[in-house]
């Protein structure tokens, strides 16, 4: 299928400052930016109302990607930023997420109810921001729980909101008037058995008495990541987050699916999880929770032997939906070589460097809510390309 053919779809590169136009009041916006190195999504409730979800680096400017995209149109984002929202706490997911937050004056910080157990803000204090073993993921909420104390008052204490599956974060009305649409974000994970199994897998993390400092792991599966559902109307938007299936009813994708507390309005948009990855997909996502062909995004990811989203999965994808859409290529970096001195002392601190790759990009859908749906138009930017067409 051809752009602009049936879909409504249009391609662009990055255009300067002056190009760069705002949605209107009443327009919805989804933006996933990736992979600078993670990804980020940016929405527009209406009225210049924003929220920012995880955080990704542009490669040049070394800037959270959101904040500069918001700043090309304009918007303030002290001002517009309501609700800044960590789904979990990977290093690939947060970085620059405090920077994001310092920017964002007015916005609440929202985070899994898993960063809230005792073995959590142990690790944050052994890997914070003064450790000379970076741990990005645990470095940001360190300066971010910093930020709010420092926003705090002597009889004011600023706390983070926690996620957890059912619970309501925000909920306002798109627009002011009788034409206004309820628009509200609920947090659809991690289930209380996830809750519990993060809590045991961050208790391993932790050094004992007298052993080395190491950097911390990304742990897998991922069982504190936070999925997100925004309803507007009888439509919503689906944020996978990096939420994988486990095979447990209680946990991953099926302990949504088998919630009787899940918003039931179907997703017109779906931020895909994982990159992609087979290990994230349950066919029941498809039927039960989003409408047909729905617009869908994913950030690519490479590192290792590993590239996702791998052909499998995109053929996998595209059977589920034509209107699957990548923000980049996955190819890997070229090495660069480094004097022996600096590598031995990258091996002894186990610490390991992952260059990011060109051509980040943006996937940006607006639309309009009109006969209880939203009509989407989408825009790919920069290295953006559709789904179908990322091994061509």
């Amino acid at each position: 299928m051809r752009l602009n053919e049936k879909q409504n779809i249009s391609r662009k590169q990055l255009p300067g400052n002056n190009d760069y136009l705002a949605p209107e009041q009443d327009e919805i916006e989804v933006s996933l930016f990736g992979p600078g190195y993670g990804e980020s999504v940016l929405l527009h409730i209406g009225y210049n109302q924003w929220v920012i979800v995880d955080s990704c680096i542009e490669p040049v400017s070394e800037f959270p990607a959101p904040i500069s995209y918001l700043r090309r149109i304009n918007v303030d984002p002290a001002i517009a930023v309501k609700q800044i929202i960590a789904t979990h706490w990977h290093d690939d997911h947060v970085r620059g997420l405090a920077e994001a937050f310092k920017e964002c004056k007015s916005a609440e910080f929202v985070c899994s109810v898993a960063q809230t157990t005792k073995e959590f803000f142990t690790l944050v204090a052994v890997y914070g921001a003064r450790s000379m073993i970076e741990s990005t993921g645990v470095k940001e909420f360190s300066e971010i729980l910093e930020i709010l104390r420092n926003r705090g008052t002597k009889n004011k204490f600023i706390s983070p909101k926690f996620a957890v599956e059912g619970r309501c974060l925000w909920q306002r009305n798109t627009k002011p008037g009788d034409q206004s649409q309820p628009c509200a974000i609920y947090a659809l994970s991690p289930s209380d058995a996830s809750v519990l199994l993060a809590q045991i897998g961050l208790s391993k993390l932790i050094p004992q008495v007298g052993e080395t400092k190491k950097r911390v792991p990304s742990l897998g599966p991922n069982h504190s990541s936070v999925v997100l559902l925004v309803t507007i109307g009888q439509d919503s938007i689906l944020l996978g987050a990096d939420l994988e299936e486990t095979g447990n009813s209680n946990t991953g994708w099926m302990a949504i699916i088998n919630s009787g507390t899940r918003p039931k309005e179907k997703a017109s948009f779906f931020k895909i999880p994982h990159h992609g990855s087979v290990t994230a997909d349950n066919p029941q996502v498809w039927s039960l929770m989003l409408r047909s062909k729905p617009i869908s995004s994913l950030t690519p990811f490479a590192t290792g032997k590993v590239f996702l989203p791998t052909k499998d999965d995109v053929v996998r994808i595209c059977n589920n939906t034509d209107k699957a859409f990548a923000t980049s290529i996955p190819k890997h970096p070229k090495s660069r070589s480094r004097p022996k001195m600096v590598e031995k002392q990258l091996k002894e601190m186990r610490i390991k460097l992952r260059s990011v790759y060109c051509s980040p990009g943006q996937v940006r859908a607006r639309g309009r809510y009109i006969d209880e749906k939203i009509n989407w138009t989408v825009q790919l930017l920069g290295g953006a390309i559709e789904l179908k067409d990322i091994y061509h």
